[in-house]
């Protein structure tokens, strides 16, 4: 029994140890763990099994499975009345509920925690439960409440002396300030985050330290600074064989050598990402890579050469399913193309970049209010006395998210409205010093003409309108009949502030079309002359 024993508790500790290095092996040792405890009958053991298992699973992000080991630990914690194993339990159920985006209950179970924590006076448990709460607030932009999180888990490893886990909150903190705009302080706590590191002969803290050191100083212009900080935080991941982040650090140094003006060593850096992040498979990184080197070459002298290397990366990222890096490939190439006079490409590509952008936009939007609704959800279960004023506070977020849903829409048509625009306008210079050319290009601009009289997307962007500013152009034109359907557009355009360049893009119409408009309304409506037409119709 006693080897037996030896061996259950060793099976535990590599369980947890694992879990976040190599999980499946974590899984697998937590597995084993938990049969030879239930075959000799030691709760205890069952439920420290489980809730390894439980942070395996989280770390692959298979949450459900992670949330029912996490349970049956709990419930087996209640029935032997472990509080200690029952904070525990309750700590990881908050974590994996955050992962899931449960965030009222993960603040619930985290909160749970923390009373049984002070209540066993249990201070490494205080500590983690706080940042998790801090993690939570972060994510949802409660930064002043993330804040307050961190620094009480930082107060707590401060008076335990842990260096390692004094950084990480140090790291966190600096993160708040930076999304507050005190950049003096994030500045402060990001050095010192790096001379714990140093003290504590932390290689992986120190390096990551520098690089958002060498962050602060790309922000302040100072380049040499920066690519000194980034050059030693790659030496620390070159010798600790740590290619994924050394191809990252490429990258940046990359960026800063771009800023500088230094093509040649800024094309060498992404290069050497593109080769390290291909040799471990990262794609994003690779991709990336050579996006960022296509994009130098693009707005160099030779832009035809890019083309090969930015289709490269869209190809990974189409394979690979990296949407924002398709999105992104697709603009470059697309005045890639341009440049070099392949206008039918430029064409096709813009129109696919249109489309993925709008529905990624609409994704992000989409996820920005379920976490803005959660947000809202947290802030009711915390202050129930203020859900009144709370709703409003939502509502009034909800509608400013909207707006500016609304207002980027309709800037994403003018861009390209304006890039169609120019693209015509170049063919069909090129067609007349080339007669020859007229023929074939004859449909491109027939298919570009065609877009920019598109209804399609109008109908889209007054499905959105509308929705925002419920029956605006209904009423408006019940109370002023004789205002034409592009009057009403216009009207539309005036109620969220576009100005008249604005206006024009998107209707693709001289500015003097868009005064004459404004006119018409004017006088449809029955304005004097030292009335403020966008005031009124803001306010209507």
């Amino acid at each position: 029994m006693a080897e037996r024993s030896t061996i259950l508790t060793g099976l535990i500790h590599q369980a947890k140890a694992n879990s976040r290095l190599d999980p499946l092996k974590g899984l697998a040792c937590a597995k084993e763990a938990l049969e030879r405890a239930e075959r000799i009958g030691d709760d205890e053991a069952r439920i420290d099994a489980l809730n390894a298992a439980a942070w395996c699973y989280e770390t692959r992000t298979e949450y459900n499975s992670a949330s029912a080991s996490a349970i049956e630990a709990l419930n087996i914690a209640r029935e032997i009345s472990d509080r200690m194993r029952c904070g525990e339990c309750l700590l990881v159920l908050g974590v994996v509920r955050a992962g899931m985006m449960q965030f009222t209950e993960a603040l619930t179970y985290l909160k749970e925690s923390i009373d049984v924590f002070t209540d066993l006076n249990d201070a490494p448990g205080l500590a983690s439960a706080y940042n998790n709460i801090g993690m939570i607030h972060q994510q949802l932009a409660n930064f002043p409440s993330a804040l307050e999180a961190y620094l009480s888990a930082l107060r707590i490893n401060e008076a335990l002396g842990d260096q390692r886990s004094i950084g990480v909150n140090v790291g966190n903190v600096s993160n708040i300030y930076y999304y507050l705009g005190d950049m003096d302080r994030s500045f402060e706590y990001d050095q010192r985050s790096l001379d714990l590191a140093r003290s504590s002969n932390n290689t992986y803290g120190t390096a990551h330290a520098l690089e958002a050191i060498a962050t602060h100083f790309k922000a302040r212009g100072d380049y040499e600074e920066a690519i000194r900080s980034l050059d030693q935080a790659l030496e620390i991941f070159t010798a600790l064989g740590e290619k994924r982040y050394a191809a990252a650090t490429h990258i940046k140094l990359g960026s800063v050598c771009e800023l500088q003006g230094l093509a040649r060593k800024a094309k060498d850096q992404y290069t050497t990402a593109a080769v390290l992040a291909e040799s471990i498979k990262r794609h994003d990184l690779h991709a990336q890579a050579l996006l960022c080197h296509g994009a130098l070459l693009a707005s160099g002298k030779a832009p035809s050469s890019s083309i090969t290397i930015i289709e490269r990366a869209l190809e990974i990222a189409r394979i690979h399913n990296l949407d924002h890096i398709v999105v992104e490939a697709l603009g470059q190439i697309s005045q890639a193309y341009s440049r070099v006079k392949e206008y039918e490409k430029a064409y096709t590509t813009l129109k696919e970049y249109s489309e993925l952008k709008d529905g990624m936009y609409t994704l992000d939007r989409q996820r920005a209010v379920a976490e803005m609704q959660s947000r809202f959800d947290v802030e009711r279960a915390e202050r129930e006395g203020e859900v009144l004023r709370l709703k409003n506070a939502h509502l009034e977020e909800l509608m400013e998210v909207r707006s500016q849903e609304l207002a980027s829409m309709a800037m994403r048509l003018v861009s390209k409205n304006a890039f169609l625009q120019r693209l015509r306008k170049e063919i069909s210079a090129h067609s007349e010093q080339h007669p020859e050319l007229r023929e074939a290009v004859k449909d491109v601009l027939h298919a570009i003409t065609s877009d920019l009289r598109d209804d399609n997307e109008w109908v889209r962007f007054e499905e959105k309108f509308e929705h925002l500013h419920q029956d605006f152009l209904t009423k408006l034109s019940q109370t002023y009949p004789k205002l034409t359907p592009t009057e009403l557009k216009v009207c539309a355009m005036l109620k969220i502030n576009l100005s008249n360049k604005e206006i024009a893009g998107l209707l693709s119409v001289s500015l003097r079309n868009v005064e004459s408009h404004r006119y018409s309304i004017r006088k449809k409506l029955g304005l004097a002359s030292d009335v403020n037409l966008t005031s009124v119709l803001i306010r209507h």
